[in-house]
């Protein structure tokens, strides 16, 4: 009995292109809209952070340190998503570089996951205290209490139990879509 002439003949399933086309596609189109609209909606924040500085005038200077640290925050995160987008709207499911494009897209996602994220909770945690602290004083000891109490456990919600139940989420997409993607490219070889 020879194995190698039996490992030989054995039946390999073709890969699905239609049902790689479609996943891609989805993928693609999901992504490429969320972004689209983190984007806006950001953008949108930025705008009304620049009109509450403008005319509602704080008189504390902590306040407008706060806010330029939450614009910060949005502009840097919206610099980096914005690039990452960009590569999202060159990808092409057809070409041979896609396996290619798709890592250099999951590279730049994880970075933003993990780094840029960071960086954008920490200015904007340390954005949004200096900005409460002029409010804050006016509300009392009990009050500002509250108020700080409020906004720490909600940055803390969403940093240990939101963000990373997302990202989760989206890093098993991304593998799924690049797995298929090396499948495929496997068998153009």
């Amino acid at each position: 009995m020879d194995l190698n002439k039996l490992w030989q003949a054995q039946q390999v399933p073709a890969f699905d292109i239609e049902e790689f086309r479609k996943l891609a596609n989805k993928y693609k189109k999901g992504r490429k809209w969320k972004f689209i609209w983190t984007n806006l909606l950001l953008g949108l924040t930025f705008v009304f952070i620049v009109c509450i500085a403008y005319f509602i005038k704080p008189e504390s200077k902590s306040t407008y340190v706060g806010l330029g640290l939450i614009l910060s925050s949005i502009f840097l995160f919206l610099l980096v998503h914005s690039g990452i987008l960009k590569l999202y709207l060159s990808l092409d499911h057809d070409s041979k570089s896609y396996v290619e494009k798709l890592r250099e897209v999951q590279k730049r996602e994880e970075f933003l996951s993990t780094q840029v994220l960071e960086a954008y909770t920490v200015l904007l945690g340390l954005g949004i205290a200096l900005y409460m602290w002029e409010y804050a004083v006016k509300l009392g000891l009990l009050g500002g209490g509250i108020a700080y109490g409020i906004t720490i456990i909600w940055i803390i919600i969403n940093w240990v139990w939101l963000r990373p139940m997302q990202l989760k989420k989206e890093r098993e997409k991304r593998a799924e879509v690049l797995e298929k993607a090396e499948k495929l490219q496997e068998q153009w070889k």
